[in-house]
């Protein structure tokens, strides 16, 4: 099956360095006692609320106090800023309301240019906030945006998206390791 072997290529290609600098990036956003705001649209939508709750049930466990907020979790208020407004700011226009210098902010898209990902980063680099984006193909506009740009080299969506689920799970694992020694 092609689909299985390219995802084995892809996942072989996963940089453990890259995920505990990320680990790192969240980490430091926790003892510094900021916010992290995470967000994609479609599935890369459904891996950010994924990873929200993983980290915040897992810093629970561990005794963190991690603020971690999925933007795309309120369809009200995306269908109300789209609706209003225009879809390419959903996101930006939430963080308008929370983000303060040094939150991290996290956006997920496999294109690298979706436009309310792109607009929300731009915002947030604006404000003094750390970003991170996770991507594919060549990393799209958001690789010149964000600060830390994670790209998963494949050009077949759907691996990119199963990368960026388990990007998550590695996360949330080498996060318990650093919470497990302090």
């Amino acid at each position: 099956m092609d689909y299985l072997k390219e995802l084995q290529v892809v996942l072989q290609s996963i940089s453990e360095k890259d995920i505990v600098k990320l680990a790192d990036i969240i980490n430091n956003t926790l003892k510094n006692n900021r916010a992290v705001y995470i967000f994609g649209n479609g599935d890369s939508a459904t891996n950010a609320f994924h990873f929200a709750a993983d980290l915040s049930k897992t810093a629970v466990m561990y005794k963190k106090r991690l603020k971690i907020i999925c933007l795309n979790e309120n369809m009200p208020l995306i269908t109300a800023w789209a609706n209003d407004e225009n879809y390419e700011s959903i996101y930006s226009r939430q963080l308008e309301n929370f983000l303060e210098k040094d939150d991290l902010v996290i956006g997920i898209s496999t294109s690298g240019n979706s436009p309310n990902v792109v607009r929300a980063l731009e915002f947030s680099n604006k404000n003094g906030a750390t970003t991170v984006a996770l991507t594919a193909f060549e990393g799209g506009k958001v690789k010149n945006i964000v600060k830390h740009c994670f790209i998963t080299r494949t050009n077949n969506v759907e691996i990119a998206e199963d990368i960026h689920f388990i990007i998550g799970h590695m996360l949330k694992y080498q996060l318990i390791e650093k919470w497990t020694e302090e």
